[in-house]
């Protein structure tokens, strides 16, 4: 396992940059499908990180987070957020916090039953640990969805809770955090 884990850290490094031939190689060779068809497979946790991050690498390129859409690994990716594991959930939620950034990846979010309060969940029971990346990466997203005019009608976001809690963030020391969550408050509350 360690072989495969490895791998696929080489990988994500030879397309952690948009630019460069590694991420034309690996969308020509359709890493996104394959890696796709790995995820569904794996059982271990630490496989799932390693293609997470590497799916959160693809993201970097808009080709990448809608090549991840199409090919269905996003609702997969969603899943995982559910996962008891917080090397799995730092991962997917980098890559989900990418992919949301595309039209079609607020679609999946939004569409993908309890997506929206998969990411609040995290927020929340995350805001009651120390791991603020996670915190930080479903902020994002969650801002990102926020934008489309499907997630306005969203009872999850209209409730005080959500935004009550995105409040007690924005007053932690970490200043990534503060940032994130008052970005997060003003995406859910703007109205047209």
């Amino acid at each position: 396992m360690h072989v495969k884990i490895k791998c696929l850290e080489v990988l994500a490094a030879s397309i952690k940059f948009e630019t460069g031939t590694g991420y034309t190689r690996a969308m020509e060779a359709n890493v996104v499908g394959t890696l796709k068809v790995a995820l569904a497979a794996v059982s271990t946790p630490e496989l799932e990180a390693a293609i997470c991050k590497v799916f959160a690498y693809v993201a970097y390129n808009m080709d990448g987070k809608d090549a991840i859409v199409k090919c269905g690994a996003a609702a997969l990716i969603m899943k995982l957020l559910a996962s008891p594991h917080t090397p799995v959930k730092l991962a997917a939620s980098s890559a989900i916090s990418y992919f949301t950034i595309a039209l079609s990846g607020k679609v999946v979010v939004l569409d993908f039953d309890g997506g929206v309060r998969m990411l609040i969940k995290n927020i929340i029971d995350e805001g009651k640990d120390t791991n603020e990346v996670v915190i930080v990466n479903c902020m994002q997203a969650l801002a990102n969805v926020a934008e489309h005019p499907k997630a306005k009608a969203m009872d999850a976001l209209q409730g005080d809770e959500i935004l009550y809690i995105l409040d007690e963030l924005s007053k932690r020391p970490n200043a990534l955090v503060q940032r994130a969550a008052k970005l997060c408050i003003q995406k859910i509350t703007w109205r047209p």
